[in-house]
C-alpha cells in the first residue's frame, strides 16, 4: 500500500468515526465543544461524513490516484471554508478545528503522493509526478 493510500485510509477512518458519532449521538460530541445542534441536521451531516469516508476507503484500497489527489485539494478547501465561516461569525469558532483536521490530512496525503511518485521513479517505473 502506498503512503498516500495509507494516509487516506486514516482520513477515512476519522470520517467513519466522526460520521457514526454524529448519526448515533450528535450531542455527545457537539456538547464537548459547546455547540448547540439541531439533531436531525447533525445526523444527516454524520451520514454524509460516513459515506465520504467509505468512498475514501475504497479509493485508498484500490490506489485510485485521481481520487487521492482530488481529496488533497478538497480537504484544503474544507479548511478554508470552515475557517472563513468561523471568522465571519457564521458558525462557532470551534468548527474551524474540524477544518484543521482536513488541512493536516490533505497536506499529509499531498506529501505522501509526492514521496510515492519519487519512490516509483527511483525504482525505475514510469510514474507521472503529482502536479500541483
Amino acid at each position: 500500500m502506498s503512503r498516500a493510500a495509507l494516509s487516506t485510509k486514516f482520513f477515512a477512518a476519522y470520517l467513519f468515526l466522526l460520521g457514526a458519532v454524529f448519526v448515533i449521538a450528535p450531542n455527545l460530541l457537539l456538547s464537548l465543544f459547546g455547540i448547540p445542534t439541531a439533531e436531525g441536521w447533525a445526523r444527516i451531516v454524520g451520514l454524509l461524513a460516513f459515506n465520504i469516508g467509505a468512498y475514501a476507503w475504497v479509493a485508498a484500497r484500490h490506489e485510485y490516484k485521481a481520487f487521492l489527489l482530488a481529496s488533497v485539494w478538497i480537504r484544503i478547501e474544507a479548511w478554508l471554508v470552515l475557517t472563513a465561516l468561523a471568522l465571519l461569525g457564521l458558525v462557532p469558532p470551534v468548527i474551524a478545528l474540524f477544518g484543521v483536521v482536513d488541512l493536516i490530512g490533505g497536506v499529509w496525503t499531498y506529501y505522501c503522493l509526492r514521496s510515492d511518485a519519487r519512490a516509483h521513479t527511483l525504482a525505475g517505473s514510469r510514474v507521472e509526478p503529482v502536479s500541483t
